[in-house]
């Protein structure tokens, strides 16, 4: 199923959540490095309830140390049991 009304925002590092019991480990240090020489090409994706990032934490993270400001993010509207799937299958 394709999300609807989907629309990328740039957003407040500091309003955003790590997803709680985040599945995935990355390379926070290479995402650094592609953050700086690259920028941000593809958004976060953020449970629009709770603000917590469903998809993009270890880039959440590389923003952070960089000391971001904004970053883009994508809200979907979904409950938590969907919210999970979406972490899992990131």
């Amino acid at each position: 199923m394709v999300a609807k009304n989907l629309k990328i925002e740039s957003v407040k590092l500091d309003a955003l959540k790590q997803y709680p019991g985040n599945a995935r480990r990355g390379n926070v240090d290479a995402l650094k490095d592609s953050l700086s020489v690259n920028g941000q090409f593809k958004p976060l994706v953020v449970q629009k309830s709770s603000n917590h990032i469903l998809a993009g934490n270890n880039t959440y993270k590389a923003a952070k140390a960089l000391k971001w400001a904004e970053i883009l993010v994508t809200f979907v509207d979904v409950d938590d049991d969907e919210a999970r799937r979406i972490n899992l299958a990131d």
